[in-house]
């Protein structure tokens, strides 16, 4: 693992970083509590309640996860949406939101959101979603050590 004062990178192999873009403090801390279940495998990174602090952010943390808020202090997510899916390797973006009709969720599908929970009904669903990421990346890294 290696620090910088503003920035924390975790090398291959580690915590999947992640980054939180949500307008509550109080859903934030919401899902850091529950994030800290996967402690040995899901790293919060950074945090961000406006799109414009979002950008910046991802900018410094290069992060693997992103959980995402549409409803930010200073607008919408899918301008921080498009942003993500412009860098190499495309982070995955879990978009979180109270919006969850399916007219959005079919918009948020087609600016590139890998996954969609409804804040009020499947925030828990994050930790086990997350957990299986982690799984799939881990074994993708062991096939890739034993055949190089």
């Amino acid at each position: 693992m290696c620090e910088d004062r503003n920035v924390l990178v975790v090398k291959s192999g580690g915590n999947m970083r992640t980054i939180l873009i949500e307008d509550s403090a109080a859903v934030r801390q919401s899902l850091k509590k529950m994030l800290a279940q996967l402690s040995d495998e899901v790293q919060v990174v950074g945090e961000a309640e406006t799109s414009r602090a979002a950008l910046a952010l991802i900018e410094q943390t290069k992060p693997e996860v992103i959980i995402l808020d549409f409803v930010l202090k200073d607008g919408s997510g899918f301008e921080v949406l498009r942003h993500a899916k412009d860098h190499e390797p495309p982070p995955l973006v879990i978009v979180l939101s109270n919006q969850s009709l399916p007219p959005f969720r079919k918009k948020a599908q087609e600016q590139g959101a890998d996954l969609f929970f409804d804040k009020a009904n499947e925030l828990e669903m994050i930790v086990a979603t997350l957990h299986e990421k982690f799984k799939a990346r881990h074994a993708h890294e062991l096939a890739l050590a034993h055949n190089p």
